[in-house]
């Protein structure tokens, strides 16, 4: 005997209904025998004749006096066939080298046999194990004194070590201990046994592994050909042994003495795994399958392997310093067939698995049908899918050609009647077993491994599954399992009920891992843990899930009834709230859990730093090159200039570094990651550790002590230093994570308590806003994870301009008043060094970026104010420098904007004939420090229109004075403040025919191209009206407008489509949702082609939406481009010229770099106000000059004021104002003054607009107060000198 070419060995790992393993039933709880258990159990039918009949051996000798075994497997029949030249079939050498058809061996008590490629290991199910076949590396583990067992023996070293599974390799074994202690024996030339340099090449005696031993917990274990790969309750995976084929999965091909731990799957939820002869898969808790090794024929799954960087030298020694040239010699053929890092088989995700079972080259996988959601996981359909090499059929699809991704097995319509118990896989063979009895084979058979052939001359292979023709099996109801390995066979018949599952081999110890199942487990344990030692225990459990990345991702795993991979985590969210809540509650009984919990953060971040440390060193990250700070919106001016410094750069003295962030090239892939995450394998090759890491990051950054910076005081930074380390792939993966939790659980856990503990950073410093990055890096880190949250919360999967939260959870409102804005702003355009917020203007309230755009306004004009200045004090005789220095063009050029067509426009409708017109500026008035606009109240637009139209932009950008002809007023504020309502008052008018109003949204559209009035100059007159809206900005003065959303996101260059749609044209959007939503012929019904008809003057126009569109009908199959040509059409295409215009004149006026900090939204919110009036907060920051707070007059007025209605309010604040519409930051922003002109008389109120000042005797009685006030409110409009 020999061992020149070790045999593959198959080794099987399977999931029941929970996700967790099926396990063999452990004896400790086991009562003593009864009348139940000491039936005789029923007698076998015969077997049919056969050429050579069965001889029945006797596995092994018992003890004197045995335990009494568990029923159903202690009362199991074992039928072997296969390979048997060494006697490991355990039936001796009577029956020949090759056992062509089943053998029946009384081994009652054997629930799991593992075969190697010249002996095997039996396992009972009181633990005990037993050896049979050659022995010559010492795989019998009885010594060096025997070379071959003919028949099975029992290992006394485990009579004190209860067995709960084993593995059997080429030519080692190893056991798993109910202790979850590991075992090992057998030939150990490459390190297989774990046991270390400087041990015997063959251990001949079953030895702990004293590297594990008190370190971990094992809880099942694999042999490959000559490696051992192992998983822990822990849900970590250890390897040893040969490294030459990359099977160990360590990045490398070099050997392992000790067992390693595979770092790559360090946050990967691992539930066990499956080894072939030189590869490995490992079966996730959630159904995923991972796989590593040689995988030249396709055996690994993967439709391609990853290149394998290696050292300069070749593979590095083995651990024996075995396969010096040899090796050496193919080191780079074997690169190019190896797989050495874990890679998730990409075929199968989305697939949830039940089983996989290794083959010699080829692997099996059993999944759940499409019912995989069922509740009852046995019942519902399942498929085999195979891959690898198949020359022998052993993959079962019907030929002989090899699949390197996972291919169905063609099942036979007859075993489809029952759900499938299992799998296994031999060197070339395969095999599966029903819950009903039935086992199905097929593959290569030379040496009688499938069963089927009498003589082993007839065997060939079969390329299909044939059922195993033997009346044990077929022929009876009962227990099966079969347990398959290099080219041997076993089955395990046991009686009683199938209507449950028998997986393969059991294994582990009683809990294969320590997860927590769901938030109802934990909340149970929670409540019952009223003791001390209860709550120490909870405690424990509590701080080993929540300290590994791996258990983490394990525990509250996918709810089956989500709809989609975003909706279970969704829900896995909510569960991991639940369960935090129930955790942190027993705080009033003990704070062990508490503590428990609170040591768990940092061990966990520890774990994780590893794995991101890992991928670092594997993938160098390029070079950072600027781009988004947090992404935030600063970073190029959406008006059309750029701002000076890249808005996501933080400069520090010594150089400059970037807050984490999407590139703007790869939005769209993050966006799409959001639609189909499990594209997120794509983005990193395959790779398993970054997507299971950004799970378990997530997790922790949802627990509630994250917030509380007295419990973890340095974690937060952690995680954000560690975030601020992942290269992009990574960053989109962790994005999509956080935008798949709850909206509020996002808001509450991760926003709220970042921007909170970044707000105490800041408050904690003198100098808030000039910190720097090198020397603060705390706050830059808090500031990352910040940054990240606000690019989960900008991604729009379903409908442009929704976020998941408000905005305003980002903002945090005192950075606005405690930060020197003007400095900000100058030393953000400057490009200095140090903190800056207008790197990061979502931190900012609405309120702030208005003062920032009034500082940048504030700039503008005194640059334009000096420059007049110094005009005016220019030399006025030199020829060369005319004093008259003209400063810049008419905005339309040398043509003034004329009159407004006939008949619109007058905000009195009277003519304006007796009114003298109003000059335009002089050359020396366009010298003046001000804009001043001198305008008619019947003749407001043309006179406003006719004035700017013929102004330059610098006097456009001094500060506004207005004046009404005929009126004294000073225009000190309020003055302008009517003027610009009344402007738009008489824009929006519908005889002016600009704009068109829609009733059911109440508000106003472009009107489109062919409603215009015949002879109307779009471009001009739309460019003005934009100019005068940008003007009112640029002056800070609020607007009365009533356009729709789309116009701001229009403003600020951001699409619009279907969502907007409805704002503009509900009716429209309302019949294109029909369309698509129509399950009939939708071209008989709607009879449309991709044509719109516009209707104006009386006349129809008809228009094309694409070339051809009047032939082209409108079908079910075209029917979505259809509806984005109509949308598209109408908010862009039809107003295309007029909009255009209008955004060139409203850019002219406020395309600063400041305009890029704001959002649509808030820009809505500065241009038009709040149209919110909460006048009990004006009440609450109101002033007073000669009255006092708490006198009866002013508790009077505000009874007044609290007491009228809506309207009326408006027209209080229109009259005391000059605005109907509250500032930004609401009414509570306001200086409202309330002042006392005198005693008691009938003087109405008086407003001082240009101060938001209310006049008033000191009136004697509430009803005159009302009377006199209600007066003056109804009658303002004008100004008079008093």
């Amino acid at each position: 005997m020999g061992a020149s070419v070790p045999e593959p060995v198959a080794r099987c790992i399977s999931m029941d209904t929970q996700d967790e393993p099926t396990r063999a039933p452990s004896p400790e709880p086991l009562a003593e025998p009864n009348a139940h258990t000491e039936r005789a159990p029923p007698e076998l039918p015969p077997l049919p004749p056969l050429a050579h009949p069965p001889r029945v051996q006797t596995v092994y000798e018992r003890a004197a006096t045995p335990r009494r075994p568990p029923p159903s497997l202690s009362e199991a029949s074992v039928l072997v066939f296969g390979a048997n030249d060494c006697a490991q079939l355990g039936c001796g050498r009577e029956m020949g080298d090759a056992v062509s058809a089943p053998v029946l061996v009384d081994a009652r008590g054997v629930c799991s046999v593992g075969f190697g490629a010249c002996h095997s290991a039996w396992l009972t199910v009181d633990g005990e194990v037993l050896t049979v076949g050659a022995n010559d590396h010492g795989q019998c583990g009885l010594g060096a004194q025997v070379e071959e067992l003919l028949t099975p023996r029992l290992l006394e070293a485990f009579s004190t070590k209860p067995v709960a599974q084993l593995s059997v390799g080429a030519s080692h074994s190893a056991a798993v201990t109910r202790e979850g202690e590991l075992i090992t024996w057998g030939e150990s030339s490459h390190g297989q046994c774990g046991h270390g340099e400087g041990t015997d090449v063959d251990v001949r005696k079953p030895r702990v592994v004293q590297a594990l031993r008190g370190q971990v917990v094992v809880s099942c274990v694999a042999c490959g050909g000559e490696f051992t790969a192992l998983c822990t309750t822990a849900a970590e995976v250890f390897t040893v042994g040969m490294g030459r084929f990359g099977a160990l999965g360590h990045g490398d091909l070099a050997d392992r003495a000790l067992p390693a731990r595979v770092l790559d799957l360090l946050a990967v939820p691992v539930l066990a795994v499956a080894a072939g002869e030189r590869h490995c898969v490992a079966l996730t808790h959630n159904g995923e399958a991972i796989s590593w090794g040689w995988g030249v024929h396709g055996q690994l799954g993967l439709a391609e392997l990853a290149p394998v960087a290696l050292a300069p030298t070749g593979e590095a020694p083995s651990a024996r310093g075995s396969g010096g040239g040899k090796a050496a010699r193919q080191t780079a053929e074997r690169a190019l067939e190896a797989q050495p890092t874990p890679r998730v088989v990409i075929a199968l995700k989305g697939t949830k698995l039940r089983a996989v079972a290794c083959g010699g080259a080829h692997t099996l996988f059993l999944a759940h049908g499409a019912d995989g959601g069922h509740a009852d996981m046995d019942a519902a359909p399942a498929l085999v899918l195979a891959c690898g090499k198949n020359d022998a059929g052993q993959l079962g699809v019907g030929d002989t050609a090899e699949r390197r991704t996972p291919a169905p097995v063609a099942m036979p319509a007859g075993a489809r009647a029952a759900p499938i118990g299992g799998i296994a896989a031999g060197s070339e063979h395969s095999t599966l077993w029903l819950t009903d009895g039935r086992v199905y084979v097929w593959g290569g058979g030379r040496l009688g491994e499938l069963g089927l052939f009498v003589n082993a001359a007839e065997a060939a292979c079969a390329l299909e599954p044939r059922e195993l023709p033997v009346a044990p099996i077929s022929g009876r109801t009962g227990h099966v399992l079969v347990c398959a390995g290099a080219r041997s066979t076993a089955v395990l018949v046991a009686p009683g009920d199938a209507t449950g599952t028998t997986s393969s081999a059991p294994r582990g110890v009683a809990e294969p891992t320590a997860r927590f199942e769901s938030a109802v487990e934990v909340e149970a344990l929670a409540r019952g843990a009223v003791g001390q030692p209860a709550l120490d225990a909870l405690a424990r459990r509590a701080g080993a899930v929540f300290a590994s990345p791996a258990l983490l991702n394990a525990s509250f795993a996918r709810a089956a009834g989500a709809a989609s991979a975003a909706g279970a985590e969704s829900e896995r969210s909510a569960e991991l709230e639940r369960a935090y809540v129930a955790l942190i509650q027993t705080h009033s009984r003990s704070s062990v859990v508490l503590h428990a919990l609170r040591q768990s953060v940092g061990e966990v971040l520890a774990r994780l730093e590893e794995v991101v440390e890992r991928e670092r060193a594997r993938t160098p990250a390029p070079a950072a090159s600027g781009g988004g700070g947090g992404g935030s919106g600063a970073g190029t001016s959406r008006g059309g200039a750029a701002p000076p410094p890249p808005a996501a750069t933080m400069q520090c003295s010594k150089g400059r570094s970037t807050v984490p962030t999407i590139p703007a090239s790869a939005s769209g892939g993050v966006r799409a990651l959001v639609r189909q995450p499990s594209l997120a394998l794509h983005v990193t090759g395959g790779l398993p550790s970054s997507a299971f890491a950004c799970r378990a990051l997530i997790s922790v950054l949802q627990s509630p002590i994250m917030a509380d910076s007295r419990l973890t005081s340095d974690e937060l930074p952690r995680a954000g230093k560690l975030v601020r380390s992942l290269d992009s792939g990574a960053l989109g993966l962790l994005v999509v994570a956080l935008r798949s939790l709850e909206p509020s659980i996002f808001g509450a856990r991760i926003v709220r308590a970042l921007r909170s503990r970044f707000a105490e950073l800041l408050q904690s410093r003198a100098d808030a806003h000039t910190w720097s990055e090198e020397g603060d890096s705390r706050q830059a880190h808090v500031l990352a994870l910040l940054a990240l949250a606000r690019e989960a919360n900008e991604l729009e999967p379903e409908s442009v301009g929704r976020t998941h939260i408000p905005r305003r959870e980002f903002c945090i409102d005192w950075l606005g008043e405690r930060a020197d804005l003007p400095l900000q702003y100058a030393g953000w355009v400057q490009g200095g060094g140090g903190f800056n917020v207008c790197n990061f203007p979502w931190l900012l309230p609405v309120g702030a970026k208005a003062q920032l755009l009034r500082v940048e306004a504030s700039i503008r004009m005194q640059t334009e104010v000096a420059r007049a200045v110094q005009q005016i004090y220019a030399p006025l005789t030199s020829a060369e420098q005319p004093a008259t220095g003209a400063p810049g063009e008419p905005v339309l050029g040398a043509k003034p904007a004329g009159a407004a067509r006939a008949g619109s426009g007058g905000s009195d409708g009277g003519g304006g004939a007796s009114e003298q017109e109003p000059r335009l500026p002089s050359h020396f008035e366009k010298l003046n420090p001000y804009f001043v606009l001198e305008v008619r109240r019947s003749l407001l637009v043309q006179d406003t229109l006719r004035a700017i139209g013929s102004s330059s932009t610098r006097l456009l950008l001094r500060p506004l004075k207005v004046f009404f002809v005929g009126e004294p007023a000073i225009d000190e504020g309020g003055v302008a403040k009517e003027f610009f309502q009344l402007l738009v008052d008489a824009l929006f008018r519908e005889d002016f025919g600009m704009f068109e109003y829609n009733q059911a949204t109440r508000r106003f559209w472009f009107r489109q191209q062919a409603g215009l009035a015949e002879g109307a100059e779009p471009q001009a007159e739309f460019f003005l009206v934009g100019l005068a809206l940008g003007l009112a900005l640029h002056n800070g003065q609020i607007l009365d407008l009533r356009f729709p959303p789309a116009l701001f996101r229009k403003l600020l260059n951001l699409p619009v489509g279907a969502a907007q749609l409805a704002d503009v044209d509900p009716d429209l959007a309302r019949g294109l949702e029909q369309l698509r939503a129509f399950d009939g012929d939708v071209e008989s019904t709607f009879c449309a082609d991709f044509t719109v008809t516009e209707v104006a003057f009386g006349h129809a126009h008809s228009i094309e939406l694409k070339p051809n569109g009047a032939t082209l009908p409108v079908t079910n199959a075209n029917r979505d481009e259809y509806t984005e040509l109509v949308t598209r059409h109408r908010l862009n295409g039809s107003c295309a010229v007029q909009f255009s215009a209008f955004q060139r004149g409203f850019l002219l006026m406020c395309d600063g770099a400041a305009l890029s900090f704001v959002t649509p939204d808030e820009l809505e919110e500065l241009v038009c106000g709040e149209p919110h009036l909460d006048f009990k907060a004006l009440q609450a920051s109101a002033q007073y000059d000669g009255f006092r707070s708490d006198s009866a007059v002013v508790g009077w007025f505000w009874e007044v004021v609290h007491s009228l209605t809506s309207p009326e309010q408006a027209m209080l604040l229109q009259f005391a104002t000059g605005s109907d519409r509250a500032p930004v930051g609401g009414l509570g922003k306001l200086r409202f003054v309330l002042q006392r002109t005198g005693p008691d008389s009938m003087a109405l109120p008086v407003a001082h607009t240009c101060f938001n000042m209310l006049s008033m005797p000191e009136y004697t009685s509430r009803a005159k107060l009302r009377d006199r006030l209600l007066i003056a409110i109804a009658n303002a409009e004008g100004f008079g000198l008093q």
